[in-house]
C-alpha cells in the first residue's frame, strides 16, 4: 500500500474535526499532487473559499507554495522545496507518534498480563 494511498484513506475515514495543522497539511498534499486551482483546493480540502484564500496567501508567505499567474488573470498554485519539506517533515512525525504510541499501549498492556 503506497503512502498516497493511506493518505486518502486517512482523509476519508476523518470524522472529527481538523486541526488548523491538519487543514494546512491538506493544503499542501492536493498542491502536491496535481491541484492547482484555488477553486479546485477549496473543493477538495472540503473548505469555503475565505479559508482557502487566507490559506493559500499564508502558504506564500511562508515559501511553502509560489503562484503563476495565467491569462485571464487565475492563479495556479505550486509546492515549493521547503513545502515538500514541511510535509515530509508531519509525515516523519507522524510515524514516530504511531510508533510512541504503539509501544506505549504494548507496555502497559504487559503490565496489566504481569498482575
Amino acid at each position: 500500500m503506497s503512502l498516497l494511498h493511506d493518505e486518502q484513506a486517512f482523509a476519508f475515514t476523518r470524522v472529527r474535526k481538523r486541526s488548523r495543522e491538519e487543514i494546512y497539511l491538506d493544503v499542501l498534499r492536493l498542491i502536491r499532487n496535481g491541484v492547482q486551482r484555488p477553486t479546485q483546493i477549496m473543493y477538495k480540502a472540503n473548505l469555503s473559499w475565505v479559508p482557502v484564500d487566507q490559506i493559500l496567501s499564508s502558504l506564500v508567505l511562508e515559501g511553502m507554495v509560489k503562484f503563476q499567474t495565467e491569462k485571464g488573470g487565475r492563479k495556479l498554485y505550486f509546492l515549493t522545496e521547503k513545502g515538500q519539506e514541511v510535509i515530509n517533515s508531519f509525515l516523519n512525525a507522524s510515524k514516530w507518534k504511531v510508533r510512541i504510541y504503539s509501544h506505549t499501549v504494548q507496555g502497559e498492556d504487559k503490565e496489566v498480563r504481569e498482575r
